[in-house]
């Protein structure tokens, strides 16, 4: 029952999540918020197995995930990972340029190969099917399997990227703490959570479309997000909510969950003459820390 970003003891039920079908996951888990930093977390805890299931070849086939490459690595630039891909890598680029950039759960690999034009790249990733799709199509340098067990280079990398991922760890910490001694003094890590004190989650509660544990389990509010950079060395240099490229297909997939429209819930639903939308429900974090010290692990 300890918070997994800043351990109290004091925390108070929030809310029931419900099952998800999107992942074939029947279990009702118990969402816990900290009376102190504000995160918020599912119970139980799921396994890695369970974690891992999650990520088959079906959640990467959706027109969210979805991207196809030519023979030279390049691709259609209308979809949504593509156009998210890139702000993003603009945004992390106005703080650190180049160097060496470790992208955690890379998915397919959307990203990763953009920054390869500016970064010299490696990617972590859960899914066998992704990572593979990484290295067989794709030509990246990825670590398939658990971040927190894989054995990485000994020579720092100077940025750390994580898009929609920390919030899958069960310890978010352990995971902060892992990235601080990968990153070398001054470098950066840049990541987005999901905002457990968005207006979003307030008029929405178990129809929050973040709400999907066990996808997601670890929810933040941005004194927690603070609260696990600062413990561990790092400075808060931007945080904020920007919003992404979203499918049309994707946003009616997910009505259809929420309110059990199956009509909705399929591939190839859409409207005519639309195939994107820029989406902004103020509910994800977009955070940008800078490494500053060691830090003496003292924390809770």
């Amino acid at each position: 029952m300890k918070c997994p970003v800043c351990g109290s003891s004091a925390t108070e039920f929030l809310i029931k999540s419900a099952p998800q079908q999107v992942v074939g996951n029947a279990t009702v888990y118990t969402i816990q918020k900290c009376c102190g930093c504000g995160c918020a977390f599912a119970l139980p805890r799921p396994s890695l197995d369970e974690v891992e299931q999650c990520y088959d070849a079906d959640f990467f086939a959706t027109s969210q995930q979805d991207i196809e490459f030519n023979e030279k690595g390049r691709t259609a630039s209308d979809a949504p990972v593509y156009l998210n891909g890139m702000y993003r890598l603009r945004h992390i680029r106005s703080f650190m340029a180049n160097g060496r950039l470790l992208d955690i759960g890379c998915g397919k690999g959307a990203f990763l190969k953009l920054a390869s034009d500016h970064f010299e790249v490696t990617g972590s990733e859960l899914s066998p099917v992704a990572a593979a799709f990484c290295t067989d199509r794709l030509g990246l340098h990825v670590h398939q399997g658990d971040f927190l067990a894989s054995d990485l280079s000994p020579k720092p990398f100077d940025m750390v990227t994580m898009w929609d991922s920390l919030g899958g760890f069960s310890n978010p910490g352990k995971c902060v703490d892992t990235i601080g001694d990968l990153l070398r003094p001054g470098g950066i890590l840049a990541f987005t959570v999901p905002d457990i004190e968005s207006i979003m989650f307030r008029i929405t509660r178990q129809r929050w479309p973040l709400l999907i544990p066990p996808v997601n389990v670890t929810y933040f509010s941005r004194r927690a997000v603070h609260a696990i950079l600062e413990s561990r060395g790092f400075q808060v240099v931007s945080c904020g909510h920007p919003g992404k490229y979203v499918s049309v297909n994707f946003i009616l997939r997910k009505l259809g969950r929420i309110f059990n429209a199956p009509s909705l819930d399929r591939e190839g639903v859409g409207l005519p003459f639309v195939k994107n939308l820029y989406l902004n429900l103020l509910d994800i974090m977009t955070v940008v820390a800078v490494k500053t010290e060691k830090p003496d692990r003292n924390y809770a």
